[in-house]
Parts: structure tokens; sequence; C-alpha cells
């Protein structure tokens, strides 16, 4: 997720980069503090199914 911007245009504006970055920072970005995961992956309980995933690749590898 970019940096925010040194001002927003408008009330609107604001409410899409912070809507966008909670998504970014909650769905996409993995948090050492939980294993290289993502806070929805340890919420949604898929955390077995991913670390299963990157075993596979990394077997493949």
């Amino acid at each position: 997720m970019s940096d925010s911007p040194e001002r927003f245009d408008s009330l609107a504006h604001a409410r899409e980069w912070f809507d966008a970055s909670i998504a970014y920072y909650n769905h996409e970005r993995w948090h050492s503090g939980v294993g290289w995961h993502t806070p929805a992956s340890v919420h949604f309980g898929t955390t077995e199914e991913v670390r299963d995933q990157r075993a596979v690749t990394l077997a493949e590898a």
C-alpha cells in the first residue's frame, strides 16, 4: 500500500484511502507475529491450509 497522501481532496477520498489501506493490511500483508499469515487468514481459520500449500510449494522447489 502506498504512503498516505499529504492531503486528501475530500472526506470521500480519505475514506476510500483508509478502506483500501485497511483491506490491504488485513487481507494481503503478511505479519511476522502471526506466523507470516494475514490477520484475515488467522481470523477465518485458514492458516493450516496456507501452511500446507506453502509446504507443497517448498517441496516442489
